[in-house]
């Protein structure tokens, strides 16, 4: 099997503009730990073990030594056109991007529309996840606890711990503040239209490593984020990968909830929520590789890669039964920017 891997920021999605080094890192670090565990999936003839991996790359960086093939767009040449033909050419596609102005929902698309395996949910399923608004109230109608959201220009709700505002489709922390008082809201959100308003809920930030297939979930790794508050900022510190199984059996029902609501959720799949005073309230989902997959492996001791790829082995039906797996050890991922060294110019 011939694998495209569409690593969103250091793979050209960010070649007209400057790369900002704590998602290159991070995007760094999730391309170096698939690439490491699709190289070493055992496969028959014509299968990966014996294919190929293809990785996209900014050509302002230097690719790093890694057992993959990379390639890069030519001068000025459309970084989209140019992915397309890497799907055109391989056998599946597996897209690390952000759901931030609908990256990964266009990725997932032209896998469809090339007839191509899709290593990932399907565009829709993206498309409903990417969306803060969309995912709470897909969520609360289904009985599952989410945090509030609140539109932009509506009236703000009480919250004793204060606001978050953030892009209703960002990632992770970026672009996200924490404000006291609701003059600093308004403020922000008259430079900000696009972003929501949640309530600041007090308690241990958590994830879910979910494996999904057809309405069934795994639940591979329960992980804690350790986060910090700097000037209004909230900021990913360290991942503890296997560090919140104390969660499990709640973890895992509630992965069984979520996609109950979701069934097309394929793959691996995370899920940020929060363990406070009320219980267990979902942050939000990310239908991809998240960062704490660079530490999941060695925590579990199995190939993650693997077990993606033996969902495609499911039968139409998906009767093979998932994976058990449970963590050997807590993996602790640090956060923290490391320079990176400066694109060349052109």
């Amino acid at each position: 099997m011939r694998i495209f891997i569409c690593e969103y920021t250091t793979g050209g999605g960010l070649q007209s503009e400057g790369l900002p080094p704590s998602l290159a890192r991070e995007g760094e670090m999730m391309l170096a730990a698939l690439v490491s565990d699709l190289s070493t999936v055992p496969g028959k003839d014509g299968e990966i073990g014996n294919g190929e991996i293809i990785v996209s790359r900014d050509p302002r960086l230097t690719p790093p030594l890694l057992p993959a093939n990379f390639v890069s767009p030519e001068a000025r040449e459309d970084i989209w056109e140019f992915w397309g033909r890497q799907i055109e050419d391989a056998d599946a596609l597996w897209p690390l991007a952000p759901e931030t102005d609908g990256a990964m929902e266009r990725l997932c698309h032209m896998a469809k529309e090339r007839g191509r395996i899709l290593l990932a949910s399907d565009a829709e399923t993206v498309r409903i996840t990417a969306s803060k608004r969309a995912t709470a109230a897909l969520l609360s109608k289904g009985g599952v606890a989410v945090v509030p959201v609140h539109e932009a220009g509506v009236e703000i709700p009480p919250s004793p711990g204060g606001w978050v505002v953030k892009p209703d489709d960002g990632a992770g922390a970026q672009d996200t503040r924490i404000f006291q008082n609701k003059k600093e809201v308004r403020g922000w959100l008259a430079e900000h239209s696009d972003h929501i308003i949640q309530p600041y809920i007090e308690g241990e930030v958590a994830s879910l490593s979910l494996l999904c297939r057809k309405g069934q979930a795994s639940l591979l790794c329960c992980n804690r984020q350790i986060v910090t508050i700097v000037d209004g900022e909230i900021r990913l510190q360290a991942i503890e990968v296997g560090g919140m199984e104390q969660h499990r059996e709640a973890f895992a029902a509630l992965g069984d909830s979520i996609v109950a609501l979701l069934p097309s959720l394929w793959g691996y799949n995370g899920v940020d929520v929060i363990c406070g005073r009320e219980g267990i309230t979902v942050l939000e989902i990310n239908p991809r590789l998240t960062t704490s997959y660079v530490g999941l492996g060695e925590s579990l001791g199995v190939n993650p890669a693997g077990l993606v790829l033996d969902l495609l082995s499911g039968g139409p039906l998906g009767k093979k039964p998932l994976p058990i797996c449970r963590p050997q050890k807590i993996v602790t991922i640090e956060m923290d920017p490391v320079k990176m060294a400066e694109p060349e110019d052109e």
